[in-house]
């Protein structure tokens, strides 16, 4: 979401609209990840059940934009982030 994915119209007609033309990161394009299970009770769910999948994907646009922040100085306001941006915001910047 943060680096790739991007919706493309033109004439107001979706581009991308197909898993086959939109840009989705593949298994060979992102890290290797390590999983923890950590099994509680969830009050609010039933039955003790609670989500595992969306809700961490919230934090990942802010940590990369940040880090780009502390790497470069130049914030990237607008998703997703292409280095073309990064280099708009640096000459911006002066």
């Amino acid at each position: 979401m943060t680096l790739t994915e991007t919706m493309k119209y033109e004439g107001g007609s979706l581009l991308n609209g197909s898993f086959a033309d939109y840009n989705l990161p593949r298994a060979d394009s992102v890290p290797p990840i390590e999983s923890h299970l950590i099994e509680t009770s969830e009050p609010n769910g039933p039955y003790g059940a609670k989500g595992v999948s969306e809700s961490c994907i919230d934090p990942v646009p802010s940590a990369i934009t940040n880090a780009i922040y502390d790497a470069v100085g130049v914030r990237v306001t607008e998703l997703p982030v292409s280095a073309e941006k990064v280099l708009r915001a640096l000459r911006e910047r002066g």
